[in-house]
């Protein structure tokens, strides 16, 4: 299941991929599931948050726990937030989040263990281009190698903020920090993998003094 286009602020702020913040978590059940979307919410700045539903949108209180139990079963049945964050220059960007289940490791072991998920932030990247984020032709275009660091290394570093702001309420194994990087090997349940260098793609890992934010480098 892969993002819909059509978005809080305008259907032209859905075009071009995502730029995505994704984190593994160790099981799925609601409760856990309320809680780290309270907490990205809360670390992001997440506003005007809305559900698509049949009947039509549904806007959660992301605060209160009726809301947080309408948001967790919308993404554990495959649908997404979709709303506004403030970024680090002060501009807003379209934004969604998504929950992706390792459902294979759940069919084939279901006796392993609570089965594990990303919850992922994501932000298209033509919202990112409207909110003045220079992105040009990424990831195609003639600067899209090390010259895209100029705006994706602080973007990196911000969203790297939120997972560590998140980590502390609701821990996760790692994060992975990129264009498109949900549901890629980096995030694969039940491995643990080593972290590529070179990278194009940054990290969030668990190590024994805490989280240490590995930083893309191409």
């Amino acid at each position: 299941m892969r993002r819909s286009r059509p978005g809080a602020t305008g259907e032209r702020h859905w075009r071009g991929g995502f730029y995505e913040l994704a984190l593994l978590m160790d099981g799925s059940d609601q409760g856990r599931l309320g809680d780290g979307i309270k907490a990205l919410a809360a670390a992001a700045g997440l506003s005007g948050a809305t559900i698509d539903t049949a009947a039509g949108p549904v806007v959660p209180d992301l605060t209160t726990a009726e809301g947080l139990r309408l948001a967790a079963e919308a993404l554990a049945q495959g649908r997404q937030l979709r709303g506004r964050v403030l970024l680090p220059a002060g501009r807003e960007s379209a934004c969604g989040v998504l929950l992706l289940r390792d459902a294979l490791d759940a069919v084939e072991d279901p006796g392993s263990g609570p089965a594990g998920c990303s919850l992922v932030l994501f932000l298209p990247l033509a919202g990112l281009a409207s909110a003045g984020v220079e992105v040009g032709g990424f990831p195609f275009g003639d600067r899209s190698g090390v010259e895209s660091h100029v705006w994706r290394r602080p973007l990196d570093e911000w969203l790297a903020r939120i997972g560590r702001a998140v980590h502390v309420s609701v821990p996760f194994r790692r994060a992975v920090i990129g264009f498109d990087v949900a549901g890629d090997d980096e995030l694969s349940v039940g491995t643990e993998l080593s972290v590529p260098a070179p990278r194009d793609r940054a990290f969030l890992v668990q190590e024994p003094d805490g989280l240490v934010f590995l930083a893309a480098d191409r």
